[in-house]
């Protein structure tokens, strides 16, 4: 009963995440908005994205660059 039966085809609007196209370019500039452990929120342009860092916390307030995007992951890494 908690199986998924059938096929959800993109055509008819089913995604999982953003597509690439609609995600920050690589270099954009933002802030983070929940602390990233290693995942979390930040915003960038005025959106709110859904972020994974390169590895290191980065609390809330600092100021993050996009560095990589794979697939619709946003890899992110703390400005200094």
């Amino acid at each position: 009963p908690l199986v998924l039966k059938g096929v959800q085809e993109a055509k008819e609007g089913f995604v999982a995440g953003l597509r690439k196209e609609e995600l920050p370019e690589v270099g954009s500039i933002g802030m983070v908005i929940s602390p990233l452990r290693t995942a979390g929120k930040v915003e960038v342009n005025g959106m709110i994205y859904d972020a994974v860092s390169t590895g290191k916390f980065i609390d809330k307030g600092q100021k993050i660059k996009v560095v990589d995007i794979e697939g619709s992951k946003m890899i992110v890494e703390e400005q200094i």
